[in-house]
């Protein structure tokens, strides 16, 4: 009842601020306006000037500083370089930086990995390890991908724990995406960018803004993006539908008020909705064509998912294709996402300081079906019907930049109601029941509360030498009710591309007893009777946990010159625990005992500098981290399961270096190393000590080469040429596992050019081609049985892939700056 109050006291804070802000406002000169400014972590265009000539302005520690002064491994990419590169969606960030990889569980529900740390896990219900961050606001959710990557000012790319500045679930890092802000006093301006391409790609982003008085402003945005699917469906009754099929919108509204000097409101409103389809994956089998009850004699090509081979499933059925765009989907493919919200941002001037006060509040609804074994017919579909509704509030107070002691404040407040539905839609084959074709499922109907406190000071021991301290208090605590069932769904009163929601599962097991898990008729030692046949429910679940962390920074920085920054780190943070919601644990028992948090005690030094007077510059940092309670979801004996894995460790590097030799050309290359083992496996079921941890690829490199031509009529050439490799990576957590469960090395190619002309050269003609190499690759491989061991309780007798894309693309996009 006490933390209740705690929280709802400071989300009231958090809201007063904004209304004292607004109507009682502090008056600053022009010096002090500068200043806080930059304490509040607003980019001024004075901060731009007064960063070296090339320089990103970033806003990485809540306050802003030019990039190369931060010392903090991170990356940060302008809205050109963004557009050059071919960044569109949130996920295509990792094409841009080393040790980036992404867990894509479909095509809705992905999370990044910075430097081997990551989420694994198919279920909305599930803390990111690495937090995404739209305008100071943390997206909560695995699906705010579909906001789309349009008119923005910069990317940031953090590495290592960020939990200090920005709180819980940041233990890789985190990324932040920064809209484009209007200003009162500024011009109408804006832009409009078409792009048409291969498949029928038809893209459109476009931006308006400017001053409406002298102290409003607003700035529209919007995108559009249009493709055919790359897949073609092979299902029976299903020929021909295209499956991958990409629409999305996306849409942002915001005002800026100054009611007075020194008084900033930012009024934010967005939504972003996503009516494309899933594609599915592309399966092998594990079982003897001569006899389904045995190995497949040539099991070890099922890893191979660009060639047929003669490997069946459960079923005798060989799910192969020899076409890498032909796959079997039998569910409705359905992929719905709805995103929409806002948010209120305060900026006030108190001269000894500056007040950030923000309230924001989003709500997400999912609808996803996903075909997991990849049959002719249903043998295992999952189907998801969530709706997320997260508050937060956030108030803190910065000193001015200007001090040699600068020290941060505040407190955070985060909430969530979350519906959740996870339904299994299979064919048991006579394995659970003879004949059975049912569904399992969860319904949780979860609650989860954040409240912490922090601080953060860099003091000057010198001019040159600066130690930094930072500790973050955070309460954080989950309760749910989470119901457990199984039903019948004959295909014959249910056809199998139904989309089975919340309302359909709990419907087929209104008033059914609660004696699940079904099969044989037990009564247990507290006299509960389980067994007999479906529909059934098992007694409703209450699960709860509430931790208590410490989050801490700890750093020292030393200017060799102007040019050459050296720091070291030290750094905790800390990912939330989690509720099991597998819907087949209703044939277990259901899943009573919440997954524990996971920590991270990373260790990191580095490098920053610029020589021959500009002409290089070479970044690079060293890193070393303890990784303990890493969750992941692995399978046990059979078995899908969330868990903890308990101690691992990783340890890496990475190089960037920038080249402007003159002339109009520009030169970039980064180097990723990373090296991760499971150090203690703490005897559980699915996991091998010394074994990689997946989607941790050893090696990942990318370079760009550019260049400008000036023409004589004022207009300009660019060309511009990129290259990524990423090294081989595993799926696995077992060594067993890792002959069907690695994803082979990438190497992709992609170029550009573009023509620009007009007036300040405002129209801008461009052609390019991704993946001019059609590198084929999975994001994700699934392996839910012992390949080597066939059992009757096997739940798809496959290997699934999730595909890429595979293909070169082409395009050319028009540009006009109004």
């Amino acid at each position: 009842m006490k933390s209740n109050r705690i929280r709802k006291a400071l989300l009231t804070l958090a809201c007063s601020g904004v209304g004292a802000g607004a109507f009682y406002p502090v008056a600053a000169n022009a010096t002090e306006r500068s200043s806080t400014a930059v304490a509040a972590g607003v980019v001024t265009d004075e901060d731009k000037a007064t960063a070296a000539e090339g320089d990103i302005v970033v806003t990485a520690q809540r306050r802003a500083q030019s990039i190369q002064d931060v010392p903090i491994a991170l990356q940060a990419y302008g809205q050109e370089e963004l557009r050059r590169r071919g960044v569109i969606q949130a996920d295509d960030i990792v094409r841009l930086a080393p040790n980036l990889s992404l867990n894509e569980s479909n095509s809705i529900n992905t999370s990044i990995t910075i430097r081997g740390v990551g989420t694994n896990n198919f279920h909305g219900n599930v803390n990111r390890a690495v937090g995404i961050y739209q305008d100071d606001v943390y997206l909560a959710t695995p699906y705010t991908g579909v906001l789309g990557v349009y008119d923005l000012e910069r990317v940031e790319v953090l590495r290592g724990p960020q939990s200090t500045l920005l709180g819980r679930n940041t233990t890789g890092g985190a990324v932040r995406y920064l809209s484009n802000k209007p200003k009162p006093g500024d011009p109408l301006s804006g832009y409009l960018d078409v792009t048409y391409g291969s498949y029928n790609r038809a893209d459109a982003e476009g931006a308006l803004g400017g001053s409406l008085t002298d102290n409003l402003a607003t700035r529209g945005a919007f995108q559009i993006e249009r493709r055919d699917g790359l897949f073609t469906n092979v299902a029976p009754g299903r020929e021909g539908e295209q499956l991958g099929r990409r629409e999305r919108y996306s849409g942002r509204l915001q005002f800026v008020w100054q009611p007075a000097p020194g008084t900033d409101i930012l009024f934010n409103g967005h939504f972003g909705l996503n009516r494309g389809n899933d594609v599915g994956v592309k399966a092998r089998g594990l079982r003897n064509p001569a006899n389904p009850t045995q190995a497949c004699p040539d099991v070890a090509t099922s890893g191979n998912f660009e060639r047929g081979n003669d490997c069946v499933t459960i079923t005798g059925f060989n799910p192969s294709t020899s076409n890498y765009y032909q796959i079997y989907n039998t569910t409705s493919a359905r992929s719905n996402v709805d995103v929409g919200g806002g948010f209120i941002k305060l900026d006030q001037e108190l001269g000894f300081a500056t007040l950030t006060a923000i309230g924001s509040y989003d709500q997400t609804g999912v609808q996803l079906a996903d075909d997991f074994a990849g049959f002719n017919t249903f043998q295992f579909q999952t189907q998801q019907d969530s709706t997320f509704k997260d508050y937060a509030a956030e108030i803190r107070l910065a000193s001015p930049q200007r001090y040699g002691f600068r020290w941060i404040a505040g407190a955070g407040y985060f909430h969530e109601d979350l519906v959740q539905g996870t339904i299994v839609r299979r064919d048991n084959g006579g394995a659970l029941q003879p004949g059975g074709e049912t569904i399992s499922f969860n319904i949780l109907n979860q609650k989860d509360e954040d409240l912490s406190v922090y601080g953060q000071g860099d003091f000057d021991l010198t001019h040159r030498l600066t130690v930094t301290a930072g500790l973050r208090f955070t309460n954080n605590s989950k309760s749910a009710t989470s119901r457990f069932g199984v039903a019948n769904s004959p295909a014959s009163q249910i056809p199998v591309n139904t989309f089975i929601s919340r309302d359909i599962a709990l419907a087929l097991t209104n008033g059914a007893p609660e004696t699940c898990p079904p099969g044989p008729v037990v009564v247990g030692p507290d006299g509960r009777v389980t067994g007999g046949p479906p529909p059934c429910l098992l007694p409703l679940l209450n699960p709860r946990q509430e931790i208590n962390r410490l989050s801490a920074r700890a750093a020292i920085s030393y200017k060799f010159s102007n040019a050459i920054l050296g720091y070291a780190s030290y750094s905790r943070g800390f990912k939330a625990g989690g509720f099991d919601t597998r819907a087949l644990a209703a044939f277990s028992g259901g899943g009573r005992n919440p997954v524990a948090p996971e920590t991270l005690n990373a260790y990191e030094a580095g490098v920053k500098s610029d020589v021959f007077g500009r002409l290089l510059r070479l970044n690079g940092a060293v890193f070393y981290y303890n990784l303990q309670g890493l969750q992941t979801f692995a399978v046990q004996n059979g078995t899908p399961a969330f868990i903890n894995i308990p101690k691992s460790r990783l340890i890496g590097l990475e190089l960037t270096a920038d080249v402007n030799p003159g002339d109009g050309w520009h030169l970039h290359g980064d180097f990723g190393w990373l090296d991760t083992k499971i150090t203690d496996s703490g005897g559980v079921a699915g996991l091998d000590k010394g074994h990689v941890l997946p989607n941790s690829p050893r090696t990942s490199a990318n370079a760009v080469i550019a260049r400008e031509f000036g023409l004589n009529n004022g207009s300009r050439l660019n060309l511009q040429g990129a290259v990524r490799y990423v090294a081989r990576s595993i799926d696995s957590l077992r060594f067993r596992d890792d002959f069907l469960l690695t994803k082979n090395a990438q190497f992709y190619l992609d170029l550009r050019a573009a023509y620009q002309f007009g007036r300040d050269n405002r129209y801008e003609l461009a052609v390019f081609g991704n993946n001019l190499t059609s590198q084929k690759v999975c994001s994700d491989i699934d392996l839910n049985d012992n390949p080597l061991q066939p059992s009757p309780s096997d739940l798809t007798s496959t290997v699934a892939c999730t595909p890429s894309d595979g293909r070169a693309l082409f395009g050319g996009s028009f540009k006009v700056r109004l």
